[in-house]
């Protein structure tokens, strides 16, 4: 497919993502007046539950298409691209998710539509954890500028890195009940493998009985009845 950028005509909002072997013709294309408006209906149909995941997921799809197509890199394409990155989180949509943060990355890098990068940093850092995935964990935080580093959202995610190499499940379960925007759906996979974690060193250590109500509060539970289902 050329790299050679068009300008879509299309005033049709919905489109079915379809993977493209060559150059589309522009009036199957949309502009970005109409990405952007309709990647704005999309989100009010999400919170509205007007249409399921699968269908929209297929729509920011083809949105993201669109603007690749025609080479748009600006502020638009990222709250376009960050609005998407949220969704998928919140439906655990993770492999949607990975594709969608990793080209934000580069648009964070292109622009200075850099408002939400720390957000977007952290929910990567979190991502490399569920994968345990050291190494590209390791490269980010070396190659990342230390105005970001410090950020106290980055900073989070760093914190609580740390604390689950330890197995320090004290400071984990602190750290994760203040896990800031949508981190949670992703750190709530690695709390759930703290607890076990946890578990194994609480049993070790206070056999050979061990209240419930301490259980909970050792595991971050919020209530009994969730304690009786770990056990």
């Amino acid at each position: 497919m050329s790299s050679e950028a068009i300008v879509g005509t299309c005033m049709e909002m919905e489109k079915q993502y379809i993977r493209l072997q060559s150059m589309p013709d522009p009036s199957t294309v949309r502009p970005e007046r109409v990405l952007v408006k309709w990647a704005e209906r999309l989100k009010v149909k999400y919170d509205t539950d007007e249409a399921d995941w699968e269908w929209i997921s297929d729509q920011f799809k083809a949105i993201r298409q669109d603007m690749v197509i025609q080479h748009i890199r600006n502020a638009n394409s990222v709250l376009v691209y960050e609005s998407n990155g949220r969704l998928a989180m919140l439906e655990h949509d993770f492999g949607e998710f990975y594709k969608i943060q990793s080209y934000l990355m580069g648009l964070y890098a292109d622009t200075r539509a850099k408002e939400n990068e720390a957000e977007f940093m952290a929910y990567r850092l979190f991502y490399w954890m569920m994968q345990n995935n050291t190494v590209d964990m390791v490269k980010d935080i070396r190659n990342m500028p230390m105005e970001l580093k410090t950020h106290p959202y980055v900073s989070h995610a760093l914190s609580l890195h740390r604390a689950l190499e330890l197995s320090d499940y004290v400071s984990f379960f602190r750290l994760f009940a203040k896990t800031p925007n949508h981190g949670k759906c992703i750190v709530c996979i690695l709390r759930d493998r703290m607890r076990s974690r946890a578990l194994r060193v609480i049993l070790r250590s206070y056999k050979p009985s061990i209240p419930l109500d301490f259980l909970r509060d050792q595991l971050a539970f919020k209530v009994r009845s969730e304690v009786d289902g770990q056990s």
